[in-house]
Formats: structure tokens, sequence, C-alpha cells
């Protein structure tokens, strides 16, 4: 039984580590059972009992920390840190999934720590935290952008971050035109333009340039045609929210739901399109 277990856990998830290679569908959805599940039955729980409001500047608090673990991702597709796939070894907590789990630590032990110094020193909660934050992603992002391949990388990168802006100013456009109203939300539209973030730097790097896909589900929508990944993206994202603000009466348990998609969208899509300004998929 034991020798199952660890075969099992070898071709599922060590072989992949191992190798950087395409995540397997079973790797995939056990990924997202554990995220879903610390997420609603751990952190959200926890805070809101703490009367932490997820709203839109508790959002502006934590791209910082979203930031960080992209520009720290990228460390190792430079080479900057050695690829380990041993859980006591702390480069296992530079690339997936271990990094998810040392920025998620971070990110809640800063909060908890704001929340502490706020209660003894009177400061604001959400101040300390950002600040928190900010200082630790700049030099990992500083690094990053030094490593920036001139001019063919950063005009890659500011490609992205354009036309995911220009595609959720579309949609937005678009969805306003029936349904008044709906990105009167910032969250909405934040979440629209973070999910436009992946898409995009996922979009351009498979149909530009010499990018791969790691995952099964993605890889099979781009093999069609790269464009179909934005009207997936697109018709997802705006029936979640739709769903959200429809049927959901807890505001903050809605807001905690769109900071997850901005969180899911906008970390992949850093990621992605810092590693195509570091050229390691020119």
């Amino acid at each position: 039984m034991f020798e199952e277990i660890g075969q099992f856990v070898q071709q599922t998830f060590v072989n992949r580590l191992q190798t950087g290679g395409m995540y397997n569908f079973v790797e995939t959805i056990i990924y997202a059972l554990i995220l879903i599940s610390i997420a609603f039955f751990v952190v959200y729980p926890f805070f809101d009992r703490r009367k932490i409001k997820f709203d839109f500047k508790f959002v502006l608090a934590v791209l910082p920390y979203v930031v960080l673990g992209s520009a720290l991702r990228v460390f190792e597709d430079l080479h900057l840190v050695p690829r380990s796939v041993n859980p006591l070894e702390i480069w296992f907590y530079t690339i997936t999934p271990g990094i998810y789990l040392a920025i998620g630590i971070f990110t809640i032990l800063a909060l908890v720590a704001s929340i502490y110094a706020g209660r003894r020193m009177g400061w604001n909660v959400l101040n300390v935290f950002r600040n928190i934050g900010i200082i630790g992603a700049i030099p990992i992002l500083a690094i990053d952008i030094i490593n920036f391949k001139i001019p063919i990388g950063a005009v890659s990168f500011i490609s992205i971050l354009f036309l995911a802006a220009l595609v959720s100013f579309a949609v937005m456009i678009a969805v306003s035109a029936i349904r008044k109203g709906f990105f009167t939300d910032r969250m909405n539209a934040l979440a629209l333009f973070a999910q436009m973030l992946d898409a995009s730097s996922t979009f351009f790097a498979v149909g530009f340039l010499s990018c791969g896909e790691q995952h099964p589900l993605t890889n099979a929508i781009l093999q069609i045609t790269p464009a179909l990944f934005y009207v997936v993206k697109i018709a997802v994202v705006l029936l979640i929210l739709y769903y959200v603000d429809k049927e959901l009466k807890n505001q903050n348990l809605k807001d905690f739901i769109k900071l997850l998609i901005i969180i899911l969208g906008f970390a992949p899509g850093m990621r992605d399109a810092l590693t195509v300004a570091v050229g390691t998929c020119l």
C-alpha cells in the first residue's frame, strides 16, 4: 500500500516538479481543492471573525504580495536559484506549489502583525499591511526589471499590459451597454483586468513567442486558437461575477470571492509577463 502511495505521489507530483513540465489533470484538481479548502474554511473564517473587510482597499493592499510572489517565481526561470522538489529545502518555496504556500503564509502573518500593530500602536491596519508588502516586493521586482531584455522584453511587457487594459475596456463597454452599473463595483473591474492580464500574457507568449503552456485545460484551448482563451476567460469571469452579485447576500463573502478571482488572474498573469520580459522563453 505504501509503495503504491509512493508511486502515485512520484508520478502525480514529483516527476513534473523535477522537470518543470506540464501539469496533469489529477495534480491540477488536487491543488485546486487544497486552495479552495484553505481559502474558504481557514482564511476567510479567521479574518472575517476579526472584522477584516475584503473590500477594494484591502485588494490594493494585497496586490504587492501578489507582485512579490510573481516576481520571485521568475528567479528560478532566470536560474538565480536552484530548482528543488524537497519541501525541506528553501528553494522548493520559489516554485509552484511551494511559492503559493510561502507567499500565502507570509501574507497572512503580515496581516496578523498589522492587526496587532494597529491595535497596540493605533496605526491604520491596511496601511501597515500594504507597506510590508511593498517593502518585500520592491527589491525582488527590481532584480527582475534589471534582467529585462532590452528592447524586446521591455516592449513585450508593456504590450501585454496594454493589451490587457484594451480588452478589459472593450468588455466593460460591451457589458455596460447590456447591464448598466455592473462595473461601478471596482472589484468587478479589477477582477476582469486581472483575468485579462493572465489571458494577454498567455496569448502573447504562445501566439508570438516560443513559450509553452503548463496547464492541460489551457493548453487544449490554445491548441484550437490562442484567441479562444480570451473568450473562455471573459465568459467564465463574467458568469462568476454575475452569480456572486446576484445570489450571495454576504457582502464580505462576495468581496472575498472577487479577491480570489483577482489573485488567480493577476498572479500567473504578472509572472508570465515578467517571464516574457526577462527573455526566458523569447
